[in-house]
């Protein structure tokens, strides 16, 4: 850590981040594909107010919906660590990289 900068720090922690959010990321859109497919053979029977007739709903996925529900997770845990990396670059880099 000698000779570590604080941008280093920021871009380490970020960097961690990223591949948290790489592997969280495919692997909710994994579960999440396999619980659409399983729904979709499924089927979930909806009544309207005043019918007794049910109506099937059978979601669909798409590769669109896939990608930006990826990219959302990877944001939301970039942006998720802005401040904690902010906050290490303020300490001594010895210290802040003891905290990873």
């Amino acid at each position: 850590s000698i000779g570590f900068k604080r941008i280093h720090i920021v871009k380490l922690f970020l960097l961690e981040n990223l591949s948290i959010g790489i592997i969280a990321g495919l692997l909710g859109v994994i579960i999440g594909s396999i619980l659409v497919l399983i729904i979709h053979n499924i089927g979930i029977d909806f009544y309207f107010p005043s019918s007794s007739i049910p109506f099937v709903i059978r979601p669909v996925l798409t590769v669109t919906l896939v990608l930006i529900a990826f990219v959302f997770a990877l944001l939301a845990t970039v942006i998720s660590g802005l401040y904690p990396a902010y906050k290490a670059s303020k300490l001594k880099p010895v210290d802040a990289l003891s905290t990873i």
